[in-house]
């Protein structure tokens, strides 16, 4: 997680947030993080690392490292696929 967010994302995670109604919320993440509000203008200013955890904390985005839930290969789907049987005609009636 070294990497920083870019401003792109970072504006559309805070944006998901404010939609979201997470403000309080992530307000009170950053208070749990020892984060000085007072010295914060705008949500805008805060670090992009800070939102990216809050972020994947609340599974607004994924972790790129994460094992895709499709990569996921079980087999369940073969198991209970229906099988290919012809369905039987009834016997022919005699006349």
């Amino acid at each position: 997680m070294n990497e920083s967010v870019s401003e792109a994302t970072k504006n559309e995670i805070i944006e998901m947030i404010l939609s979201g109604g997470l403000l309080q919320d992530f307000i009170e993440y950053l208070k749990s993080k020892g984060i000085n509000l007072e010295d914060i203008k705008s949500i805008y200013e805060v670090d992009d690392q800070l939102i990216k955890e809050y972020a994947m904390m609340k599974k607004i985005i994924c972790d790129p490292n994460a094992p895709s839930p499709v990569a996921i290969d079980d087999g369940i789907e073969e198991k209970y696929e229906p099988q290919q049987v012809k369905p039987k005609t009834p016997p022919r009636k005699k006349e």
